[in-house]
């Protein structure tokens, strides 16, 4: 008999055969991580398992959160690691009931594929970005002065007293995860605070900015800022989804396609309101497949790709 159940986290052995089989190869202890969120939420199971009596056959991820945004609390699910035997596919569109029938809550998938975002869009979810901007660091000395000072604090340097009651809350909350890189740029009575992961596109490493708390700060100090995560990280790159930066225009970037568009349902919440946080980019420490190579090598012939790194060919 077909049933779908509420997964809880003690059925994490049960769903893992599942997760074996994603093309993505993750060790158990961090599949666990999808079973053992600790920050505040408002539903405490770890999404739905579709059973063939009591054998797991599907199972679709929902990480729940909580987050302060304009001084008002927000409900979240992030979707993640949707799968189905192929022989109980005909079944998917039931995995998404219970997700349709979330009230009050701003529902993120970061990472459909083309199938389910055709799907999703039938069932009300409108595209959350399609494009992002890829920022070229400038890492030679003295460039860029300042007027002001500026001062950088990473990592442990951080003070939750530092920041606001939601940038303490984020900053808090994913801390333990250690793909999620935290940044605080203080200048006078101003600070922006950037959490952001380090991915590999096809062997060339770059910075992924999930979150930015001061989007006019971001801009006025933005190569300070891509230099110091680019130093920091030893990234050669660095990207961000083109909505996270609102209107402001970035210097020495490019916009380019994603792979897959991000989607959303929120009956609340505008797209610009919404980040990557607390999503399987963090607890999972996914990679952010963008694609991003490939499309540099093509629109710029003189970048070239060296032992994974990006250099400018000379004339």
């Amino acid at each position: 008999m077909i049933s779908l159940k509420q997964v809880k986290p003690s059925d994490f052995g049960g769903i893992y055969p599942l997760l074996q089989s994603f093309e993505t190869k993750l060790d158990p202890d961090v599949w666990r991580r999808l079973f053992d969120i600790q920050w505040e939420r408002s539903s405490h199971h770890c999404g739905y398992g579709l059973f063939d009596d009591d054998t797991p056959v599907g199972y679709l991820g929902m990480i729940f959160s909580q987050r302060w945004i304009d001084r008002q609390k927000h409900d979240f699910c992030h979707l993640t690691s949707w799968i189905m035997r192929p022989d109980y596919r005909s079944h998917s569109l039931s995995m998404m009931m219970p997700v349709m029938r979330l009230k009050n809550h701003t529902v993120v998938d970061l990472s459909a594929s083309e199938t389910v975002v055709k799907l999703s869009s039938r069932l009300g979810f409108q595209y959350l970005d399609q494009t992002i901007d890829v920022l070229f660091p400038d890492l030679r000395r003295g460039n860029h002065p300042s007027a002001e000072t500026l001062h950088f604090y990473s990592g442990n340097e951080i003070s939750p007293l530092q920041l606001s009651s939601a940038d303490k809350k984020i900053f808090l909350d994913h801390l333990p995860y250690q793909n999620c890189c935290q940044l605080v740029l203080a200048v006078n009575q101003e600070y922006c605070h950037l959490a952001y992961t380090r991915s590999s596109d096809l062997g060339i490493p770059f910075a992924h900015i999930q979150f930015v708390s001061n989007v006019d700060l971001f801009r006025r100090y933005q190569a300070q800022i891509c230099r110091r995560i680019a130093r920091e990280s030893r990234v050669h790159l660095i990207a961000i989804d083109t909505r996270l930066r609102s209107s402001q225009e970035l210097t020495f970037s490019v916009q380019m396609p994603m792979k897959s568009p991000r989607l959303y349902r929120s009956e609340i919440l505008k797209k610009e309101q919404i980040d990557n946080l607390y999503s399987e980019y963090v607890v999972l420490s996914l990679n952010t497949d963008l694609g991003i190579r490939q499309q540099i090598l093509e629109r710029f012939p003189m970048v070239k790709a060296v032992k994974n790194r990006l250099v400018v060919q000379r004339a």
